[in-house]
């Protein structure tokens, strides 16, 4: 797999779906990872190892803008509010899947998946 690609064109969570053939809850935290630094929310530990996300509004004027599963992921989460428990993330299931099967749909639109592997099984 050419490195230059997969940084120019995906994110790490299309990345991580692209090596392991798989989309599963590593690449989504992956994504909210990249979501942080790139500006999006912020990861902030309240007490020992209780952890919140929290939408950061202030991207809203900038060029990057997230992708479609990104932004998806970003309303699941703060829908209701600007803040969420990591612990409360398991709330989203539905959602989370719906996201999961945005990223395989978007390595199809690449040409990198011919089609969504999890429907091949």
């Amino acid at each position: 797999m050419d490195l230059w690609l997969t940084q120019k064109y995906l994110s790490p969570a299309e990345t991580g779906g692209l090596i392991d053939e798989k989309v599963d809850r590593r690449d989504i935290v992956a994504a909210l990872v990249d979501l942080a630094r790139r500006g999006f929310l912020t990861i902030e530990e309240r007490d020992r190892k209780d952890f919140y996300l929290i939408s950061t509004r202030t991207r809203a004027q900038s060029k990057d803008t997230p992708a479609g599963f990104e932004q998806r992921l970003l309303d699941a989460l703060f829908g209701g509010g600007d803040e969420v428990r990591v612990k409360d993330v398991k709330n989203i299931t539905s959602e989370l899947l719906e996201i999961e099967n945005m990223i395989y749909t978007g390595l199809e639109s690449h040409k990198l998946f011919v089609k969504n592997p999890k429907k091949s099984a």
